[in-house]
């Protein structure tokens, strides 16, 4: 109904679509392998078999630790990203037990020109916590700035041998993004 305000002690999912002129295997790549999550997300990364745990801020003072689960086809991927902990926005976190999942499908397979649409959600956040609009954009920028530019970048064969300082990303407030047309 209109004016009804939503409940905001219920998880809501932050997600939108981004589509890359990339093949589903680098953005696949870009998401799992250390180096690549170095070059784009975080140089302040570590790996452990299936746990991840990623650094950002001033002097790494934010961290989330995730479990992490992958399945891939030629066609198909999904990845996802169990926030076991975290301090980010508060202790205890507003990430704690939220997913992050990324689903990837190859549209164009047109080898010259493939196109991968990244289908992104964090799952279980509550739309009244502390740091859900940051939270908002923080993957907006992340992933609609940093990786579409990696991928870009890589594709070209320009992309440098080593990662430039991500670190210190300014976070604005925004609203969900979907950048593709249903």
């Amino acid at each position: 109904m209109i004016g009804d305000k939503q409940d905001e002690s219920k998880p809501t999912n932050i997600g939108f679509k981004l589509d890359f002129h990339a093949n589903l295997s680098d953005v696949y790549d870009a998401i799992i392998k250390k180096k690549s999550i170095s070059s784009w997300l975080t140089k302040h990364v570590d790996m452990k078999g299936r746990y991840l745990k990623l650094s950002f801020g001033e002097d790494n003072r934010y961290w989330a630790k995730f479990g992490t689960f992958c399945k891939k086809t030629p066609s198909q991927a999904s990845i996802s990203w169990t926030c076991k902990s975290a301090n980010m926005y508060g202790d205890p976190s507003p990430w704690n037990n939220t997913k992050m999942v990324f689903k990837l499908t190859l549209l164009g397979k047109d080898k010259t020109c493939p196109i991968t649409r990244l289908e992104f959600n964090q799952e279980g956040l509550n739309a009244g916590m502390v740091g859900h609009e940051a939270t908002e954009g923080f993957w907006a920028v992340l992933l609609g700035q940093y990786l579409s530019r990696y991928l870009f970048l890589k594709k070209e064969g320009i992309w440098p041998d080593h990662a430039l300082d991500w670190n210190s990303v300014f976070l604005t407030n925004s609203i969900p993004i979907n950048l593709v047309d249903d």
